[in-house]
């Protein structure tokens, strides 16, 4: 039984063409940036996420007061609001005549123990929207402003109260009511992002003698999938929306063009992978398809295969997903959009992704003391963002069930 509860969200609703309000996260901002963007609107999400521009900015509290400020006087226009009551909230994605929802509430971490803090949640509402809940999420006077005696960890707007189409998938927030205590999870939970705000949010509230509640310090927001089938899953998995009819040997003849492919059989794909990965500069992934065949694509220049992602856009951290999402997936197959992978810790839970009608399952390596060294002299945070962080040696493994490509 969960000890899961609603919460009282935030409605961001400011006139106007909504691309003027939009703005990266804090880490990817420039002065010149920042500046540009605020110039846009006095209600764009820069004037939130303003980056250092003196030493005294590197105090948190500093950066808290400044966001604390221009909340408040959008609290007071109108342009924030609080939802009239608590309540849980319905992220509904449909495409291709087939729906998935997921439940947004907030958990106990003390009655589920396998909550993983922090661990970032797929599912957006766009890509741009993402960028919004990203830079709000980042300052935890949002939480305190608004919140209260209870968090606030959903933004709104009146355009996402509707549908809205990205890569041919409609998305649907919708408030609802109801007793989710007796979900249960075959899986490990994953926080929503923003809950390690939260939790740093409390302890540094409590360190400068606040006596303002901001959140109980063992509830985060969680994003629970739901599943009419087979029950309920946890830590949302995007599934295919486009379907491939090219047959196995299409698919080797299409990727040999571009990497060195070794056949294998598909229970030998993980064990031809490390055996062919001792050199750590190299990348490979596995290829599964049916019939019990395979084979593992070795990357064997990866600066020959960086210099082919025409959109790529950090050539100094090779080591993240993208470099299979945005090349194998795209470039060479013509599949386009974030919603045609999953991810999985274990070859078994891959394996068992392609069983369940999942078209593609992407394996990060585990985590240890030297693939964090690798990640980490790439630029790559740890361990913070494992969705975008692609641990070296291992590349990273493909399982395709090919009758999920069938027309």
């Amino acid at each position: 039984m969960l000890d899961l509860k609603p919460f009282r969200a935030l409605t961001f609703d400011p006139a106007g063409d909504w691309s003027k309000h939009l703005a990266p996260h804090i880490e990817h901002l420039a002065d010149t940036s920042s500046d540009e963007l605020r110039s846009k609107s006095e209600h764009n999400m820069a004037w939130l996420t303003d980056p250092e521009r003196d030493r005294s900015d590197r105090s948190k509290f500093v950066r808290f007061a400044r966001s604390s400020s221009r909340l408040m006087e959008w609290m007071n226009s109108g342009v924030l609001s609080k939802a009239p009551e608590n309540t849980y909230y319905k992220l509904t994605a449909e495409s291709n005549g087939e729906s998935v929802s997921w439940l947004i509430g907030l958990l106990n971490l003390r009655s589920e123990p396998k909550v993983s803090v922090p661990f970032r949640i797929p599912p957006v509402f766009s890509e741009e929207r993402a960028r919004l809940l990203e830079a709000a999420y980042a300052y935890t006077d949002l939480v305190e402003l608004v919140g209260r005696s209870e968090p606030s960890v959903v933004i709104q707007s009146s355009e996402l109260l509707g549908k809205g189409e990205r890569d041919s998938v409609q998305w649907t927030l919708e408030a609802v009511s109801g007793d989710f205590s007796e979900l249960q999870t075959d899986n490990d939970w994953s926080v929503a992002t923003g809950a390690s705000t939260w939790i740093a949010a409390q302890g540094f509230s409590e360190r400068n003698g606040s006596k303002r509640r901001v959140v109980a310090a063992d509830h985060v927001p969680v994003a629970i999938r739901l599943s009419s089938a087979k029950g309920t899953k946890t830590n949302p998995q995007h599934t295919i929306c486009t379907r491939l009819t090219w047959d196995p040997d299409q698919i080797k003849s299409r990727l040999a063009e571009h990497f060195s492919l070794v056949s294998t059989p598909t229970a030998q794909i993980m064990s031809e992978m490390q055996s062919k990965l001792q050199a750590r500069e190299k990348r490979a992934f596995g290829v599964a398809v049916s019939g019990g065949i395979g084979f593992v694509a070795e990357v064997n220049d990866l600066d020959a295969l960086l210099e082919q992602l025409s959109n790529w856009s950090s050539p100094a951290t090779p080591s993240e997903t993208h470099l299979l999402h945005e090349y194998v997936f795209a470039k060479l197959l013509g599949l386009t959009g974030s919603d045609y992978y999953t991810f999985a810790r274990e070859a078994d839970q891959a394996i068992a992704a392609v069983e369940e009608a999942k078209a593609a399952a992407f394996i990060l390596p585990e985590m240890n003391w030297e693939n964090m060294i690798d990640a980490d002299s790439t630029g790559v945070k740890l361990p913070y963002n494992a969705v975008r962080t692609n641990l070296a040696p291992v590349s990273g493994m493909m399982l395709w069930s090919l009758r999920d490509f069938e027309a």
